[in-house]
């Protein structure tokens, strides 16, 4: 079907439908910036020959349009700058219409001024377009986008309005409020849509639409959280943000492994167990193994790239005695290169192995208990090993990896204190020499990437106790950093709302980073090309987030697009 882009933007209503197989035939935006955006992105340029530049319209060609063009028949695309000047029979027709309404008005962080204010009222204008073209030059369909609010403003007198407005213009609309997390990026953002049928010929429905996946979860093993294992066929267990136990944030999945193979394919049973599976990994047929998709550090990697390459790889690489005589096992020390020799007591001392330097803040032995401290050497081994996190100090140890090398450590001033009364940075950036030491001040070293950080970051909100925990992944909104009646500032792995003042930062670790233009995009669905293509174009960033904030979801008009008729996935 064709379709007619009003209020475009920079086009989340012609990439969704066109994605889903429709075709533009033309569109209107009185924003000079978003136009240049967007004629940049869907490589559109004024036809030499149909151009005037006193007139509120023009026709766009796309190159393969433009070498063959002579201005007597042109194939362009059709271009309005101001949708109040429009008239009815100057329109080309559509088969589809879709116009996400200025929501300045109705939007609870705008003008609340309603449906009939100066912005949101441009409703009015197109509703005016419909009714006075004659019912042969209507659109077959619309498609309409607008705050979730609109349901409720005026007491819901709003959309009751908007709904008697297009059934007196011959529509038959369904609509749904959706959030645009359900439709693959992540962000909270909730939206109406109403779908508009044109003399109640309205074929099948189109909504509810949602993203939902109904395939279970499927679990092999049960237990407690974290050493639970799924089936990697089936629906990812929920992420979380500090589960407990080894896979608590991940989840295991159960894969069947050799040594000649390596990790072959997932499975849903393990196999038979038998008694050299204690051995690990030295025969050649499928053993049980569990996958936890947790990716090492690039140093990590690069140092088992080096092992591969070793001679030493396949024995026991001892490297030397710290004994003064040079003899007894308590002082041998082993190279990390090759196999550990047998585990034992060894008079509570521990192995004593050779850690390069390359690898030497990738992975260190943690207490396993509550008040976790790092330590050069591992705990000694006890029967009760196997017990997981313990009630006492120095029982038993576990291994810490750290995923975020080089850049895993940088200095901090007064860690006590969520506040730092002098002026200056409170974290200096990663590689950068510590402050200068005082009497007065505490130093310490801040971990960005450590699994330990399970306190979180406070971000003053409008509650009882004052503040929200955000944690690493969490979207949270940057404006008004210091009100103490704002609400919602904080996303649960996913990114809030994106406002057009481009106010949507991210925790990473221990600290704040403002959303980039290129990520916001990202959330509104759109491909990295066209971002691009908006960039070349010479788009401030302030347009850029503006752009993306007044955009809707790609993916929502997709999904709408396959379908109507003519849709295809």
């Amino acid at each position: 079907m064709t379709f007619l882009d009003l209020f475009a933007g920079i086009g989340g209503f012609r990439r969704g439908l066109e994605r889903s197989g429709h075709t533009c035939v033309g569109h209107v935006e009185i924003d000079k910036y978003a136009n240049k955006s967007y004629m940049a992105m869907y490589e559109l340029a004024p036809c030499p020959y149909r151009e005037d530049a006193g007139s509120n319209f023009s026709m766009m060609c796309k190159p393969e349009v433009r070498k063959n063009c002579d201005g007597k028949n042109c194939t362009g695309e059709w271009y309005a700058k101001d949708i109040k000047q429009i008239r009815a029979g100057e329109i080309p027709k559509a088969e589809i219409w879709t116009f996400g309404f200025p929501c300045t008005d109705i939007s609870i962080a705008g003008r609340m001024e309603g449906l009939r204010g100066s912005r949101s009222g441009l409703f009015f204008t197109v509703v005016g377009l419909l009714k006075s073209a004659s019912p042969e030059n209507r659109p077959q369909r619309l498609i309409v986008e607008n705050v979730k609010h609109l349901l409720s403003s005026e007491n819901g007198g709003a959309f009751t309005t908007v709904l008697a407005e297009l059934w007196e213009a011959g529509y038959d609309c369904e609509w749904q409020a959706v959030n645009s997390k359900h439709f693959g990026v992540p962000q909270h953002r909730e939206r109406v849509y109403l779908v508009g049928h044109f003399g109640g010929i309205r074929g099948r429905k189109v909504f509810p639409i949602g993203g939902a996946n109904t395939a279970p979860v499927k679990q092999l093993i049960g237990g407690s959280q974290g050493k639970r294992v799924y089936d990697i066929n089936g629906v990812s267990v929920t992420l979380t943000a500090e589960g407990g136990g080894f896979a608590g944030r991940t989840g295991l999945y159960a894969v069947s492994v050799n040594r000649k193979e390596g990790i072959i394919e997932a499975i849903n049973q393990a196999h038979t167990l038998t008694a050299s599976d204690t051995r690990g990994l030295n025969r050649n047929q499928d053993q049980n193994a569990v996958l936890s998709e947790i990716a090492p550090c690039a140093a990590f990697t690069a140092f088992n790239q080096d092992i591969k390459q070793s001679d030493h790889a396949g024995g026991i690489v001892c490297l030397g005695n710290t004994n003064p005589s040079g003899n007894g096992m308590n002082g041998n020390v082993y190279g990390t290169q090759g196999l550990s020799p047998t585990l034992t007591t060894n008079k509570g001392e521990g192995l004593n192995v050779a850690v390069p330097a390359q690898i030497h803040t990738c992975a260190a032995f943690i207490d396993m208990n509550e008040d976790a401290e790092l330590t050069q050497n591992a705990r000694c081994i006890r029967a009760r090993q196997y017990s997981g996190i313990g009630n006492h100090r120095g029982e038993t140890s576990g291994v810490f990896l750290c995923h975020g090398h080089p850049d895993c450590v940088m200095a901090v001033i007064t860690p006590d204190r969520m506040e730092k009364r002098q002026n200056g940075r409170r974290f200096k950036e990663p590689g950068e020499p510590s402050f200068t030491l005082t009497t007065q001040d505490q130093h310490g070293i801040l971990l960005c990437c450590c699994e330990g950080w399970k306190d979180g970051l406070p971000i003053r909100e409008d509650k009882k106790d004052g503040c929200t925990m955000a944690y690493p992944g969490d979207g949270i909104n940057l404006a008004y950093p210091n009100s103490h009646r704002s609400r919602g500032r904080v996303g649960r792995q996913c990114s809030q709302t994106l406002m057009t003042g481009g106010s949507m930062g991210v925790l990473l670790c221990c600290r704040i980073r403002r959303l980039t233009p290129r990520e916001c995009w990202r959330l509104q669905a759109f491909e990295d090309y066209l971002f691009e293509r908006a960039k070349a174009a010479g788009i401030s960033d302030a347009q850029l987030y503006r752009q993306a904030g007044n955009a809707v979801t790609v993916n929502i008009v997709y999904e709408i697009g396959v379908r109507l008729p003519g849709g295809c996935l």
